[in-house]
């Protein structure tokens, strides 16, 4: 589960913009 969410996160560093994208990283670290 873990590997499978890492992955969407790097796809949403394409999709996103970086500083968007370093946002949305930390708000699922926290969760």
């Amino acid at each position: 589960m873990a590997a499978i969410k890492f992955i969407i996160v790097i796809g949403f560093l394409f999709f996103v913009d970086n500083a968007e994208a370093d946002g949305l990283i930390k708000t699922l670290m926290k969760r």
